[in-house]
């Protein structure tokens, strides 16, 4: 068999001598040597090296000229990705050195034993160290290899491969079979090292027999070997680091992005199948002498001036992991928010019949075709240069800086509202040159209402406003007699997208209630109850502290809005303005800055000589009201009307959750069971000297009424001093059938009468100094659960003013006569 040394090809057929005569004139010297090594680099140049491959041979190795089989198959098994790190154990051994009067075999085995694992230089350090503790190579094959936990589980991230010569037992699937194999491979050999094979030959030229035969001319240059090395190195390093981007999870979730990085890396391989070709075309010529190397040396020249030079496609590469980088971060802060893959996704959920809003995040600066990759694709056709346009929009601070306060902003509104099925929010990629980088589409009931959704850049006022009022008007038939009525408006819901948080900045001011009728009901008893004239002239401040951070849901800082649209709002000073909530359940610090306001809120109301109504926000904010309603008046009676006792300690609580834990704030014999905490530390228990609780389950509103409960209430309370009486009432102490949008309803609650009665009762001691109406949550149910808990919470409020269920009839009221 002859060897083509011009084209790399072995010339099969032909021998210049038999096959005895070829027995006869070999001759066989042992030549033992065992070599190994370890190799953490993966380039062409560590590669070539390794295999003891010339430069001649490595250029023909680069044009695809040469087939590979055995341990050689090794030079074409590639990192795929650059997040990838890889160290190669060889182990070579040479048994016999066979020659022949005009040629020299030399018979060895090569193996490689490849372990991977999927990070980089760190990775690679403590595989070699983890790879120095395999034991020599030995005979008997036995493996004892002692690993720490880390490297072991440093070993289960390897993967391996074997290339080699002789075939193992077995392949190895995990590092415990690979050191096996490894250390097993003499073995392989078989006796006298009879398994082994040619691995290099010493080749006679065929002009030593006839001058007249063809030779090899020249050989390539090193230098142009090197340029063959470079072009086939950056273009390897390019696909790596593109590969690396299309795992990127954002890139498979937007289309337009994992199209632009596919079609790059297919140019790129197309460009390097072209330079193969031109080796594979051109080496066998200049070999021969019929072409100069100039031929080749200036395909690598043309490369420099191409879309395909190094530096551009590192600047394209760099341009785009940019841009991937910036919409992860956005997509993060956006997290659970549904990415939809195309306009078909997104007309399908606008659409929607059940939802009325739909807010979509929509990356703008992902457009459809690329004019770099056209000058890749142009030149790959005609080898014609072109310019590019580069749209550096993603290199921008300015622009970066505002997607991020979108998707922040974007995420808050979902939390918020991520319960109601009314609402949805969208992520999408689609071009609008209006908006760089990205905008938020905004869409009602199917239709577009706008493309650049902003945040409310000023407070909003709150103008539609009811009083309520309590008068008395001449009548006829009785002149003496009187009558009230009550103006309420209707009921309104707030557009939760457009009103994300309503803050009056309406001045303080209070509205009359005049003498209610003087008939006591029969259940409230003379000894607990003062002369209802004693009502006359009071006057309402209303405070809004719409604040949820006492508790992990969303939704109870709109209750108080809600219950003013629908018609309570008596004169009032306002919303309260708190900082946004930390991350966290707890959110000591949130809770107790926003107690520390509400404190001083009611203890400004109180100065002025009104009663205080709190609209809450969660039951949390009683801490802040109780502080501030003690702080101006003094002692207080607090009446606690709830589904749950709210006295946890940070200590005893499950969840953390302050709004169960109110009451451990405010009792004094408490105080020595709560951490301390300075975002309280303005607070001092101002309530019970004595833990004398009176409490009242559920149980004893059955078994005595809630009539009796009330009345056994308020003589405890007014058995010795009548103190001002302050009533902390959360809604969820009503059944959720009929208060449902609460955030922790409790089934068996009170009824709608029983819940009215109590504060009908509490009325009429004219006692009633401050009220808390907390826990109103519109974002946990439908709007008709909205629309009772917020008509009910409103029917609370006026009881505590004196409005009875007994019709507008005064005492002395008689009945026509014919």
């Amino acid at each position: 068999m002859l060897y083509d040394a011009r084209s790399d090809e072995l010339v099969p057929g032909l021998k210049l001598w038999n096959a005895e005569t070829l027995k006869q004139k070999e001759t066989t010297t042992p030549q033992q040597t065992i070599d190994t090594k370890m190799f953490a680099s993966d380039s062409i140049e560590s590669k070539s090296t390794m295999m003891d491959i010339e430069a001649s041979l490595k250029v023909s190795v680069l044009g695809g000229l040469v087939e590979f089989g055995g341990s050689a198959k090794y030079l074409k098994d590639e990192k795929q990705f650059k997040n990838q790190s890889r160290v190669t154990l060889q182990y070579k051994a040479t048994t016999n050195f066979k020659e022949l009067s005009v040629t020299d075999v030399t018979l060895d085995a090569e193996q490689m034993e490849k372990l991977e694992a999927s990070e980089v230089q760190k990775i690679e350090g403590s595989m070699q160290a983890v790879i120095k503790k395999i034991p020599s190579l030995n005979i008997e094959g036995s493996v004892k290899i002692k690993l720490t936990d880390e490297e072991k589980a440093l070993t289960n991230t390897f993967s391996f491969k074997f290339h080699g010569d002789l075939t193992p037992k077995k392949n190895p699937a995990t590092f415990k079979d690979a050191v096996q194999t490894y250390v097993e491979l003499p073995q392989l050999l078989g006796p006298n090292g009879k398994n082994s094979v040619p691995v290099k030959v010493w080749l006679m030229p065929l002009k030593t027999f006839d001058p007249k035969a063809a030779e090899l001319m020249t050989e390539i240059s090193i230098g142009l070997v090197r340029k063959a090395q470079d072009a086939m190195e950056d273009l390897k390093e390019t696909q790596m680091r593109c590969n690396d981007s299309l795992e990127d999870k954002v890139v498979e979730s937007f289309p337009v992005l994992h199209e632009e990085l596919s079609t790059f890396l297919k140019l790129c391989r197309y460009y390097k199948t072209n330079i193969q070709k031109a080796i594979a075309e051109k080496l066998p010529s200049i070999r021969e002498g019929k072409e100069d190397e100039s031929s080749l040396e200036e395909v690598f020249e043309d490369r420099h001036k191409s879309p395909f030079n190094h530096e551009k496609l590192n600047k394209w590469l760099s341009h785009k992991e940019r841009q991937i980088n910036v919409i992860k971060s956005c997509v993060d802060t956006m997290e659970g928010v549904k990415i939809l893959l195309n306009q078909t996704e997104l007309d399908r959920e606008v659409f929607d019949s059940g939802v009325e809003d739909v807010l979509c995040f929509v990356f703008t600066s992902l457009p459809k075709g690329d004019s770099y990759l056209d000058e890749m694709d142009d030149f790959l056709k005609s080898t014609k240069l072109g310019s590019t346009h580069e749209d550096h929009c993603y290199h921008s601070d300015e622009v970066l800086n505002t997607m991020r306060e979108k998707a922040k902003f974007f995420q808050g509104l979902a939390k918020g509202l991520k319960n109601s099925s009314k609402f949805r929010f969208l992520i999408t990629a689609k071009t609008n040159d209006k908006y760089k980088g990205a905008t938020i589409y905004h869409y009602k009931k199917g239709r577009l209402v706008t493309e650049d959704f902003q945040k409310p850049s000023s407070v909003e006022t709150i103008t539609d406003k009811r009083d309520l009022i309590w008068s008395r008007t001449p009548s006829a038939a009785a002149p003496t007699a009187h009558s009230s009525y009550c103006h309420l408006s209707a009921f309104a819901p707030v557009d939760a997208v457009q009103v994300a948080k309503l803050v009056s900045k309406a001045k303080p001011s209070t509205c009359s209630l005049d003498p209610m009728p003087t008939v006591l009901p029969p259940s409230v008893s003379m000894k607990s109850a003062r002369t209802l004239q004693q009502l006359a002239s009071r006057s309402v401040g209303v405070i809004g502290a719409p604040f949820s951070g006492g508790q992990p849901r969303a939704g109870v800082e709109r209750g108080p809005d809600l219950i003013r649209a629908a018609g309570c709002a008596v004169k009032d000073y306002g919303n309260l303005q708190f900082e946004a909530l930390l991350d966290g359940v707890q959110r000591v610090r949130s809770v107790g800055g926003a107690n520390r306001k509400l404190s001083e809120a009611v203890q400004e109301v109180k100065r002025d000589g009104h009663t205080c109504v709190m609209l809450g926000g969660d039951h949390s904010l009683a801490i802040g009201s109780i502080h501030g309603h003690a702080a101006a008046v003094g002692d207080l009676s607090v009446l606690w009307v709830d589904a749950h006792a709210d006295i946890n300690t940070p200590l005893s609580s499950g969840t953390g959750n302050i709004h169960g834990q109110p009451m451990s704030y405010l009792l004094h014999e408490l105080q020595d069971q709560i951490p301390v905490q300075p975002s309280f530390s303005w607070i001092r228990p101002y309530l019970l000297k004595r833990l004398g609780v009176k409490v009242f389950s559920m149980t004893e509103v059955d078994q005595l009424g809630v009539a009796k409960v009330m009345e056994e209430t308020c003589d405890y309370l007014s058995d010795k001093v009548k103190k001002p009486i302050h009533l902390s009432y959360d809604v969820d102490a009503i059944d959720p059938s009929v208060t449902p949008a609460t955030g922790t309803p409790v089934a068996g609650g009170l009824t709608y009468r029983e819940g009215v009665y109590i504060a009908e009762h509490i009325a009429q001691t004219g006692l009633l100094s401050a009220v808390d109406l907390v826990e109103v949550n519109p974002l946990l149910c439908s709007e008709a659960g909205v629309s009772s808990t917020v008509s009910t919470a409103l029917t609370l409020l006026l009881a505590c003013f004196g409005r009875l269920r007994q019709g507008a009839h005064p005492p002395a009221y008689r009945l026509p006569e014919p």
